[in-house]
């Protein structure tokens, strides 16, 4: 080899080490650290790019990211398997009691009709009809229908003719239409109680199944917080990126109407997220609609809106198939995200304004003590 080739070599090696200014420090890393050094510097993308190449960083990327997913979808996994658990728990434990207690409604409703109607049929002659005596036992025997008929009726029991409540003693059996503790009805009483909406329409009347609600709901409330805040958090991440990627890319005609100061881009962006919430209780409105045919717009929007908030008065309550109750139970979640989604804006907003005010309030503060 040549003087000259020697020298070509030697620059060519020192501009392989000064063009990049990224990966010469790990490239001296590599030939003069050792030990603990070495590893420090086997930290950075480029220590990783010299150790396994850019479809290592890649993998790794992805891997993240994944994890990143997983989780909240893992924790929803098992949210949903506890509510389900939850609801065949309460099933079994109210059920028998739920059983029992329609029995006796219906009996006690039985038992009252005929003593009214014996009533009645013993006084039937215009004699018996004048005097103060049959008019009293009439009354007495009608007001005491009319308890067990409202009794039966608060508890969900269908009240018919004599004949048929005769015939549904004998079959001594419950409907499913009157179960309060059917496998949706108890999924449905489960998703309340982690949700904190408490509607009181079914509530546990054992002592087992009201110490069982107490200990569900201190292990599933945190967890059904925790699930609302992760997919609130990962959702508003996917916005800020679907945002950051539209719009530069927007058309002309629509980015010359968009606000340029951030005071403005802030205030769009609010407006947006108060528009999608109201658009999404309107879709979830006309669902409900479609199940309950005695329900108008208003009061399904007043439904959800009512459910959204976790106060859950109880005045409206569904009563469709169980069709209508997983509906309810995806999207009760689903709201509480989005509403997630617009806290974890607003407090980034908040911060920002806070961060930003800071200077001014620090000059502010300053004056008055000179003062």
């Amino acid at each position: 080899m040549t003087i000259t080739e020697k020298t070509e070599l030697r620059r060519q090696r020192y501009d392989n080490e000064n063009a990049d200014p990224e990966i010469r420090p790990e490239r001296k890393c590599e030939k003069n650290l050792s030990g603990a050094k070495r590893k420090h510097c086997r930290g950075s993308n480029d220590a990783r790019v010299l150790d396994g190449g850019w479809k290592g960083i890649f993998r790794e990327t992805s891997i993240e990211k994944l994890k990143h997913v997983a989780e909240p979808i893992g924790l929803l996994l098992a949210l949903m398997l506890y509510t389900c658990i939850g609801g065949m728990v309460f099933r079994e434990l109210e059920l028998p009691a739920e059983i029992s207690r329609m029995t006796r409604l219906r009996e006690a409703l039985c038992s009252q009709r005929k003593h009214l109607v014996r009533t009645i049929t013993n006084n039937a002659n215009a004699s018996n009809l004048d005097s103060l005596g049959a008019v009293f036992q009439v009354n007495v025997k009608l007001r005491a229908y009319e308890l067990a008929v409202q009794e039966a009726t608060e508890a969900g029991l269908a009240v018919g003719l004599a004949g048929e409540i005769e015939e549904i003693l004998k079959n001594r059996s419950v409907g499913d239409p009157n179960e309060r503790w059917g496998i949706s009805h108890s999924i449905f009483f489960a998703s309340t109680v982690l949700t904190t909406i408490g509607y009181g329409n079914v509530v546990p009347i054992t002592h087992w199944g009201k110490l069982f609600c107490i200990l569900f709901a201190l292990v599933g409330i945190p967890l059904t917080l925790t699930v609302i805040a992760g997919w609130g958090r990962l959702l508003a991440e996917a916005v800020s990126a679907i945002a950051a990627e539209i719009t530069p890319n927007l058309p002309t005609s629509i980015a010359s109407c968009m606000p340029t100061n951030m005071a403005g881009r802030r205030s769009l962006g609010a407006f947006a997220a108060v528009v999608s919430l109201f658009l999404y209780l309107a879709c979830g409105a006309a669902m409900f609609m479609l199940f309950e045919k005695d329900w108008d717009f208003f009061d399904s929007f007043y439904f959800c809106f009512i459910t959204m908030t976790t106060i859950g008065f109880g005045d409206l309550v569904p009563r469709g198939s169980s069709r209508l109750f997983q509906c309810h139970d995806s999207n009760v979640p689903a709201s509480w995200v989005l509403t997630t989604q617009r806290i974890v804006s607003g407090k980034k907003l908040s911060k920002r304004s806070y961060e930003k005010s800071r200077p001014y309030r620090h000059r502010h503060l300053k004056s008055l003590l000179c003062k």
